[in-house]
């Protein structure tokens, strides 16, 4: 990634945003196992015009985080894998977050491994969900793909994801041309600095040869915005859903949303 770019080079970048509010994103796969991405994420919170930041990330990097890129900006989506740490590694690692406030909310797939794991460790999931609320703290119990659309997974995932959030992921609940925003506010960055956005298409994402049209580079300081309506039909993202207006989460700051209605959901299923 920083092979042909520096970090440095990175960061000088974007300072041409200064008239902007930034928010940046990192995820897919380990953002934090090349190093570069320390200094990159420390660079950028350090910009007053940079306000928040979303990085999904495992937890195996929480003592770097906290020790070279330390800030309330950052958010970390933190994912538990139980096959790589027990309960204790995980708890310590997540309380270094959270004494920085700097976790977003915890992931926690509902798998057949990890529903095992906590078995045998003598651990209810409704305690574990209590536990992380008792410390401000939202436990998303997330559904498991290789599961799919079994009723019966459903019926034990209701307790704690609202069906819009089932139903999107299994696509039962796609905008079906809903006004989206993406195009004018949610770029992607590509290695060479090129900013992209999954609501600029020039072809629908189902054909062989997508095709995202150009808005921009990042390292040159150039975006050109598109307001338009977004021509897919049933998005696959599930990184850009809050840029679309069949919800009614902010495009700014948008996981917190999420952990508000995920909140009121399981208030709800509870009675409370």
């Amino acid at each position: 990634m920083y092979d042909e770019i520096s970090p440095q080079r990175w960061v000088e970048a974007m300072g041409a945003f200064c008239d902007d509010e930034v928010e940046f994103y990192m995820w897919g796969g380990e953002p934090f196992c090349v190093d570069g991405t320390f200094d990159v994420v420390r660079g950028f919170a350090e910009y007053d015009f940079v306000q928040y930041a979303r990085i999904d990330s495992n937890i195996s990097a929480a003592k770097k985080i906290v020790n070279r890129c330390p800030s309330e900006k950052i958010k970390i989506n933190a994912s538990w894998h139980t096959e790589y740490f027990d309960f204790d590694q995980m708890w310590k690692n997540v309380m270094l977050l959270r004494e920085q406030n700097m976790v977003a909310m915890v992931n926690f797939v509902g798998s057949d491994a990890n529903m095992a794991y906590i078995k045998e460790a003598g651990i209810e999931l409704d305690d574990l969900v209590a536990r992380f609320e008792d410390h401000g703290m939202f436990l998303n119990v997330a559904a498991d793909f290789g599961k799919g659309n079994d009723p019966e997974y459903r019926r034990f995932m209701s307790k704690y994801m609202p069906d819009e959030d089932w139903e999107h992921i299994h696509g039962e609940h796609p905008p079906h041309g809903a006004p989206c925003n993406a195009a004018e506010h949610f770029f992607w960055v590509g290695r060479d600095g090129e900013l992209t956005s999954c609501g600029a298409m020039r072809k629908p994402w189902f054909q062989k040869k997508a095709e995202h049209e150009v808005l921009g580079n990042f390292l040159e300081g150039v975006v050109k915005p598109k307001v338009r309506t977004c021509p897919q039909t049933s998005c696959p993202s599930i990184i850009g859903y809050h840029q679309r207006k069949d919800n009614d989460m902010s495009h700014r700051r948008h996981l917190e949303d999420f952990v508000a209605r995920g909140r009121k959901h399981r208030l709800a299923v509870s009675g409370g």
